[in-house]
């Protein structure tokens, strides 16, 4: 009778145990098999906002196409699918002989309560930095001045191994006299003269196609707004501090070197004398900077340094110029032009507002539409260019990098914005 009685509680205890572990298992099935419903539900949902930005992005640009959107097929960038209900597409327009570069980006909504589109049209911030060289007037190189090409992401610079994407656009002339040598292709809007001696070893197409190059008035004049009111100028060293009215102006004395650390500064002018050194210290974060009266000159034997893998932009604003005196440097730690970027408004105090002087070097990018762009004797820009008037001249370099083409466009802030959404019944 024991025996028995021990058997039928053992084969109680089993089953208890058997009923736990049935019991965990379709608990976790029930677990899994929510979890798929609710993966197939955001799958469906998104989905859902791909189909309706797909079906809002044809919409758009069928409306914008009225305002005078060229042709669907001349459209700068097909429509690309950043695989999160989100669509970007830029557009080259042409209302009235202006040409502008238009950026339109849409965002589909499908979630278990509503549904429908945003999109965004506007100016595109980022330049196209597909060349060397880009003007909205006359380009000239002579004297024995080359421009190529390298890619910082392979290698640096090899001078005796460049590469042949150092491209130049222009919606004005083009002259190459005295020896200049492009390694790349060439279109101007306007006339191409290329003396005997000079040469280009790809397409050569003047009375061609204009280059869409927006003025960058709007986006300094956002800076000015943002970085005068808001800034980090009192953690500048005070060292280096010339108060001119209420805004500080930077001052280098001769043999000094001086770091500047992440954040925003809005500055009435910057110097260096000679053989001094400022360091941009971007290791913690950009560095932004107005200089919005006199000018940014860097003296003889004198050096920025990008210190970091953050860039470094600076805006100038008021009549003023960025001047590189003789034997000058713009340097980075890494050889990447994307590092440093000069962005010039379009105010005319007569005379170039960007100017390289001898044996200049400068690492990174000029956006000035409408400012003149000088290269003196023996200068060399590893990056690129966009000027008005643009001189390269006296053995003076522009290889452009290659890494420049890479980015996200962006928009100035008065972008266009059109928004819906629907409740669901």
């Amino acid at each position: 009778m024991q025996g028995s009685s021990n058997r039928r509680g053992s084969a109680l205890v089993f089953a208890l145990i058997t009923s736990i572990i049935l019991m965990a298992m379709v608990g976790a099935l029930s677990t899994v098999a929510a979890k798929e419903s609710e993966v197939l539900s955001g799958t469906r949902e998104l989905e859902g906002a791909r189909l309706i930005t797909e079906a809002g992005l044809n919409l758009v640009v069928e409306d914008y196409q009225k305002d005078g959107v060229a042709p669907p097929q001349d459209w700068y960038v097909n429509p690309q699918d950043f695989g999160n209900g989100t669509f970007q597409i830029v557009a080259d327009t042409n209302l009235g002989g202006v040409f502008q570069r238009r950026l339109i980006e849409i965002e589909g909504v499908n979630d278990r309560s509503t549904w429908g589109i945003e999109a965004v049209i506007g100016p595109v911030v980022k330049p196209l930095w597909d060349s060397a060289i880009q003007a909205n007037a006359d380009i000239t190189l002579q004297r024995h001045p080359r421009v190529d090409s390298f890619d910082s992401r392979i290698a640096p610079y090899n001078p005796m191994n460049p590469n042949d994407k150092g491209d130049i656009k222009g919606n004005g002339d083009l002259l190459l006299v005295n020896n200049s040598s492009v390694l790349g292709d060439v279109e101007v809007f306007g006339d191409l003269n290329v003396d005997g001696s000079s040469s280009v070893s790809g397409s050569s197409i003047g009375n061609g196609d204009s280059v869409p190059l927006d003025s960058v008035d709007p986006l300094v004049a956002q800076m000015v707004t943002d970085l005068s009111a808001t800034n980090d100028n009192g953690t500048l060293n005070p060292a280096i501090v010339t108060m001119i009215g209420s805004d500080p102006s930077i001052t280098l004395p001769n043999n000094r070197t001086a770091f500047i650390g992440a954040g925003d500064y809005y500055l009435h002018s910057m110097t260096t004398s000679m053989r001094s050194n400022l360091v941009f210290d971007t290791r913690s974060g950009p560095i932004r900077i107005v200089v919005h009266t006199d000018d940014v000159s860097i003296g003889r034997n004198s050096y920025f340094i990008v210190w970091g893998d953050h860039p470094v932009h600076i805006y100038m604003s008021g009549m003023n110029k960025f001047e590189m005196s003789n034997l000058s440097g713009v340097l980075n730690t890494s050889a990447d032009a994307s590092l440093f970027q000069v962005v010039i408004n379009s105010n005319d105090p007569g005379g170039p507002r960007f100017q390289m002087g001898q044996f200049t070097t400068f690492y990174g990018t000029v956006w000035a539409p409408e400012a003149n762009i000088e290269l003196l004797q023996y200068s060399s820009v590893y990056g690129a260019i966009i000027g008005d008037e643009v001189l390269v001249s006296n053995y003076s370099f522009v290889h452009f990098d290659e890494a420049l083409a890479t980015g996200e466009w962006i928009l100035i802030p008065d972008s266009y914005r059109i928004y819906f959404k629907r409740r669901r019944i």
